[in-house]
């Protein structure tokens, strides 16, 4: 889901948990770390519009480019 491919992630909430825990750890910038967002719109959990609509609605989140959309991995 992250654009840092060490920082795979499964699940909506677990990608919006993941990006709260390190403002804190960045000091509040997490674009020192991430350049954008890349999820699925079918997650786990929260969906790809409600996990995007979470982070935009986050003060510390609005800086990134967010990325949603459907990938089918049957067809890998």
């Amino acid at each position: 889901m992250l654009i840092n491919f060490s920082d795979l992630i499964i699940g909506g909430r677990e990608g919006l948990n993941h990006l709260v825990n390190e403002l804190a750890e960045t000091g509040g910038d997490v674009a020192k770390k991430y350049l954008m967002v890349i999820s699925d719109i079918e997650m786990p959990e929260i969906d790809g519009y409600a996990f995007t609509r979470a982070c935009r609605e986050h003060p510390g989140l609005q800086k990134f480019v967010y990325y949603a959309e459907h990938f089918d991995y049957r067809s890998l």
